[in-house]
């Protein structure tokens, strides 16, 4: 009996949180969309990580041979 009473106040939780999760897909997808100002941060500091990624890596194999 008292198993039934949480499943069902399990499923009332879920029900709440479904449309609380709607919201905020919508959220997240808005700075995307946006005109291109979050993609170009985005890539300001992607490329930055990449590039000591890449010459980290590259320095030690040089001098390695």
């Amino acid at each position: 009996m008292t198993a039934k009473s949480t499943n069902s106040r399990r499923k009332d939780d879920a029900l709440t949180n479904v449309p609380q999760d709607h919201p905020q897909k919508p959220e997240i997808k808005e700075p995307p969309q946006q005109p291109g100002k979050p993609p170009i941060q985005q890539k300001n500091p992607g490329q930055q990580g990449i590039n000591p990624d890449q010459k980290g890596p590259a320095q030690p194999g040089k001098p390695g041979k």
